[in-house]
């Protein structure tokens, strides 16, 4: 499989779109080195059903998309914020990757129970205290083998210590803490 680079008109759009993110403290973006790590493990995993809890204004949601896109992929994201799941929206059809994402709007564990399926991917980036609860119910929705990946985990491990330390002992897991962006707890699902 050939993967094409990413076009520069999206490039550029993706690159306002996270200088709006850093303008407007209200987006949370990852950076873009997480991005990027983001788009190389969608790639490398294969990953076909992809998961996002937080969505803000699509930063991370389109650089999945479109690795994702690469094989045939599909991106859930859940985003709480009505103003924000507007914006995403807008941002996933100007960087035109729309077909390829779905948008849940609602609190992440109320809907979460409400879908079904395996995902190959489940990234966690939304409110810190509330890691572990997406991680026990996004756990059993990630397939054997899948990657669970938490962002924050050096920038915020204080409010996310409950999370960091559950999952460190969890003997279900294969766990890795990354230096990328704000710190990235990679987690292997093994049973």
């Amino acid at each position: 499989m050939k993967i094409p680079k990413i076009d520069p008109k999206i490039k550029s759009f993706l690159d306002e779109l996270y200088e709006f993110g850093k303008r407007d403290g209200g987006m949370w973006n990852v950076p873009p080195e997480t991005a990027h790590f983001l788009y190389l493990i969608v790639i490398a995993a294969r990953a076909t059903r992809i998961l996002e809890i937080g969505t803000s204004n699509g930063y991370s949601t389109i650089w999945m998309a479109l690795a994702a896109r690469n094989h045939k992929g599909l991106v859930a994201t859940l985003e709480n914020d009505p103003k924000k799941v507007i914006m995403a929206r807008k941002n996933f059809v100007n960087a035109d990757v729309s077909r390829v994402i779905e948008m849940w709007q609602g609190d992440a564990t109320h809907m979460l129970k409400r879908h079904s399926g395996l995902f190959d991917l489940v990234f966690i980036d939304a409110a810190k205290k509330e890691y572990r609860k997406y991680y026990e119910v996004a756990y059993p929705m990630t397939r054997q083998h899948g990657l669970l990946i938490a962002d924050n985990a050096i920038s915020h491990a204080d409010e996310m210590r409950d999370f960091l330390d559950f999952v460190d002992k969890d003997p279900r897991v294969l766990t890795s803490l990354l230096p990328i962006g704000s710190g990235l707890k990679v987690i292997l699902k093994m049973e």
